[in-house]
């Protein structure tokens, strides 16, 4: 068994600063995406760990994002001509998203993407059966749970650009031109893995004896109709399980380019709608490194 000659591991961020330092570290909010983590602890469970028959010695203490690594190896300074201190971020690219959000007290979130993380800061984890029905998760940000779940995004819209050549911004365009009002489960498994996501959702309605779309202006309506009624019915989940309320949504990553989708958003959400730049990782990256 190769694991059992390995004397430490690294996730792929924590490898990279290695290569540029020589240190070892793991860091707290990529380590909670594993699902290896103590609710209680904050640290990594020795009961998972032996139940999945992992040494122990592998899982060594988390630090937090802002804590300094190291400074460049003798080697990596001769080569990029000088040195520059290593400081952890949250290397969980969500993480740095979420730090990036120059937000106005605690509101949902969406980081949106090829798929779409929809969640809101918690003080403590949430293990309650309905947060484990709707498919919630707990995952750390630097000082507090991402209370949030993985659900459909751009992927159907990026399959559609491809298999029909065309781009974003005619999608939208065409969008605004069709009355087609009819919606479908875009988190439907049979669209996870398609080669022609067109015929798909045509079938999709068909499927359900449904009036689908006819033009192609009714297909990418569909799609941003159908994806914005999906983040409706996951805050509801999230207003049921926190017992919360929510007034405004904050939208970042590649989906908050997106006018039509927004518009959407905020018609089915009836919460105000803040699209914020796209780069909110590298924000939340940089934040975290400078506040060392």
């Amino acid at each position: 068994n190769r694991l059992d000659k390995a004397t430490s591991f690294l996730h792929i961020p924590e490898y990279l600063m290695y290569k540029l330092t020589g240190v070892m570290m793991h860091e707290y909010t990529n380590a909670s995406t594993t699902g290896m983590l103590d609710g209680s602890t904050n640290d990594y469970s020795k009961e998972i760990i032996n139940k999945l028959g992992f040494n122990e010695s592998l899982f060594t203490k988390l630090y937090k994002p802002g804590t300094f690594v190291g400074n460049f190896k003798e080697e990596v300074k001769n080569e990029v001509g000088g040195n520059i201190k290593v400081v952890l971020c949250s290397t969980h690219d969500t993480a740095s998203a979420v730090e990036g959000i120059p937000m106005n007290g605690n509101c949902p979130y969406i980081s949106s993407g090829t798929w779409s993380l929809l969640g809101i800061k918690t003080d403590n984890v949430i293990t309650s059966s309905a947060a484990m029905e709707a498919n919630y998760s707990n995952e750390y940000g630097k000082n507090y749970i991402r209370f949030q779940k993985n659900i459909m995004g751009l992927w159907i819209a990026q399959c559609l650009k491809k298999e029909l050549n065309i781009d974003y911004a005619e999608m939208s365009y065409l969008a605004y031109k069709s009355e087609f009002d009819n919606l479908f489960d875009v988190n439907d498994n049979r669209f996870l893995q398609n080669s022609d996501m067109k015929a798909e959702i045509i079938k999709y309605f068909k499927d359900k004896k449904n009036e689908g779309p006819i033009t192609d202006a009714d297909l990418f309506r569909t799609v941003f109709r159908s994806l914005a009624y999906s983040y409706k019915i996951a805050l509801q989940e999230l207003k049921d399980i926190t017992n919360l309320n929510f007034d405004t949504l904050y939208i970042v990553g590649g989906g908050a380019k997106n006018k039509f989708l927004n518009e959407q958003t905020k018609l089915f959400t009836e919460l105000e709608v803040i699209a914020l730049p796209i780069e909110a990782t590298s924000f939340g990256n940089l934040l975290n490194q400078m506040e060392e």
